[in-house]
This record gives C-alpha cells, structure tokens and sequence, in this order.
C-alpha cells in the first residue's frame, strides 16, 4: 500500500523514499481510539473537507516527517503537527482540574473530619493500652506482696505454681505434711551456734514447704 502525507501541500508518497531524505511515515490518530487529537490533526493539515475528513481517516493515513523541525516537531511538549497555514506549532493541553470554592471547602471538611476520627481512635487505643498496663503491673505487685509460703504460694494465680517449686500439687503436699507429722509437732530442732536457728519460727509446713523447694530447684541455704 503506498503511503501519502496528508499535511498541506505536501506531496511525499514512498513511491519516492528518496524524496523523504531518511524520513518516515508517522500514523494518522485514529477517530475510535483518539477522536479528539484525530480532529486536531484534520485542521492542522488544512486541506479541504473533500479531501480530508474523520471518514477518509482509515490506518493507511499518514503524516510524514521529512522536515520534522518545520512540518512534525513531535516533543513531549509539542507532540502535534505545525499548522500547514501559518507554520505554527501548539504546546500540547494539559488536563487540570479546577475546583470551586464551595468543592474545596468540602473537601477540606472531610479530609478534617477524618483526621478528628483518626485522633479518637488513637486516643481510646492508648487509653486502653494503659489500662491493660496498669492491670498487668496490680497483678505483678499482687504477687510480688504475697509471703513465699505454702498456703500463699497455693493461691497465687500464676497456675501450677505450686508445683513448679514442690513438683507436687498442694492436696499431696498437705497429705505429705500429715503421713509424716500426724501428731503436727515440730520434729526438727537446730543448734544454737548455728546460722539456721532463726528457722524455728516458722511453722512445720514452711519447713516441709522450703525443703521441697530446695530439692525441686536446687535452690541453696542463702535462698
């Protein structure tokens, strides 16, 4: 199919490539894909209705290039054909979206409304992170107030915990207490000169309580 330049009065066809001195031929725009820059280019070629109109514009249309800085200064910023008439070239439009006060001021409000709802969730999110700290902190001093004792230790709420120390639930341990002391007199009796003297104060079941503690966790005298 030979190829013809539609613009002006030019005559370029590649039946002639000499002609194009190393030029090319560039496509028309076409009406269903680019309608509006298809007119564009129909008035800039300023030939008449007859011979150039949207239905004569079919792919075998083309513009050619042979003078590019004159007839097709295609840049980013110019990407159309010069105007055959006056030789001017057109800076390409820019889509600008113009907004009216009345548009602007609500869009203003709801990007406002949403930073509002966005402080409130940050604020109750801290509040309620607080609140699970504070609790955390009166369970830990809760446990930290209890005497490290059988009974205390039995009812901490830290589960198994009398096991942990003991290896041995509470239930075993008083029946432990009562196969070995039926009589709950206290049996063990230390010497004056020694350090451990201090230890009958304590009731016979704390004595049970730190001897099983020290074989489950190899736990020392200081301890």
């Amino acid at each position: 199919m030979v190829k013809h330049c539609s613009h002006g009065t030019c005559k370029s066809d590649s039946k002639y490539p000499e002609k194009l001195v190393g030029g090319i031929f560039i496509p028309f725009p076409k009406p269903k894909s680019d309608f509006d820059r298809c007119l564009c280019w129909i008035s800039l070629c300023r030939r008449s209705h007859s011979q150039l109109n949207v239905d004569k514009i079919t792919k075998h249309t083309y513009l050619c290039s042979k003078v590019s800085i004159i007839l097709f200064h295609s840049t980013e910023e110019y990407p159309d054909p010069c105007d055959a008439q006056t030789g001017e070239l057109q800076r390409a439009r820019r889509n600008i979206r113009y907004m009216d006060q009345q548009s602007r001021s609500v869009e203003t409000s709801i990007i406002q409304n949403r930073v509002r709802q966005l402080d409130e969730e940050n604020t109750c999110l801290r509040q309620e992170i607080e609140k699970k700290n504070k609790l955390s902190d009166a369970a830990c001093q809760t446990e930290r107030n209890r005497l490290f004792n059988a009974g205390d230790v039995s009812k901490s709420k830290i589960k198994n915990l009398f096991k942990f120390y003991t290896e041995l639930t509470y239930a075993r341990f008083v029946m432990l207490l009562t196969f070995l002391f039926p009589n709950s007199e206290n049996p063990i009796m230390y010497e004056d000169k020694r350090k451990e003297v201090h230890v009958n104060r304590f009731p016979l079941s704390q004595h049970v309580f730190m001897y099983l503690c020290k074989l489950r966790n190899g736990l020392n005298v200081k301890d």
